[in-house]
């Protein structure tokens, strides 16, 4: 697995990182470990130990000796380490999702709204509420002809009309993506 043009955001680190320092870990005794589990929890890196290794040899300046004793270390406290739980991927998927926003999360009215990138398709962007523990779809936008359709699911303020609407159509001055 080539990792050369992977760029892990810093807000995901910094969050594993708070979650071992609240654990109790000694991040700078053990930052090789955790930065390998982190890696490969977040998916990153397959957990198969040829996969590592290979990973690890391609992609660092790692010796044979060093590789394997990291390997060999991360097995040790592995078991103690804490794993990325369903709510934590969650959590940072959707920060994920709302620093990679078109339109960053704003609140207008009771409601936190951003436009981002609908996962599927390239052409439409969402417009969610993040005010939740999960993010609910409000509308979407087609970029091809900026047509707003709105869910039939949630009632949209005024408010919230004129700030989507006004957004539109700065995003449609400025459509150079």
């Amino acid at each position: 697995m080539n990792m050369e043009n992977t760029t892990i955001p810093d807000y995901e680190w910094n969050l594993w990182l708070e979650i071992m320092k609240e654990k109790g870990y000694d991040v700078l005794k053990y930052s090789k470990e955790i930065v390998l589990d982190f890696l490969i929890e977040r998916g990153y890196l397959k957990p198969q130990r040829e996969d590592i290794i290979r990973t690890l040899r391609e992609n660092t300046e790692m010796s044979t000796s060093e590789i394997m004793e990291l390997i060999q270390n991360h097995s040790r406290i592995k078991s103690t380490l804490p794993s990325l739980t369903l709510p934590i991927n969650q959590k940072l998927d959707k920060i994920n999702r709302e620093m990679n926003s078109v339109v960053p999360f704003r609140k207008v009215g009771d409601r936190l709204v951003g436009f981002v990138p609908n996962e599927t398709n390239e052409k439409v962007l969402d417009i969610l509420d993040g005010m939740g523990n999960h993010h609910i779809l409000l509308g979407t936008i087609d970029k091809t002809n900026w047509s707003l359709r709105w869910s039939s699911y949630w009632v949209i303020q005024p408010e919230l009309n004129r700030y989507v609407v006004g957004e539109i159509r700065k995003l449609k001055e400025n459509s150079w993506f």
